[in-house]
């Protein structure tokens, strides 16, 4: 978390075939609103077959 942000909070996604490459980050201004958006990116992704 940056507190110097105007969004410090950040959920980031990423492919199980490159880990190591994080993208399409959605940012808020709420820790809340962050986690929420968290659960609901675990919750896709074990809904998504592998590859």
């Amino acid at each position: 978390m940056n507190s110097k942000a105007p969004q410090p909070y950040v959920t980031w996604q990423f492919r199980r075939s490159t880990p190591r490459e994080y993208f399409w980050g959605h940012y808020y201004t709420d820790k809340s609103a962050a986690h929420k958006d968290y659960r609901r990116r675990i919750a896709e992704r074990r809904r998504e077959p592998e590859r």
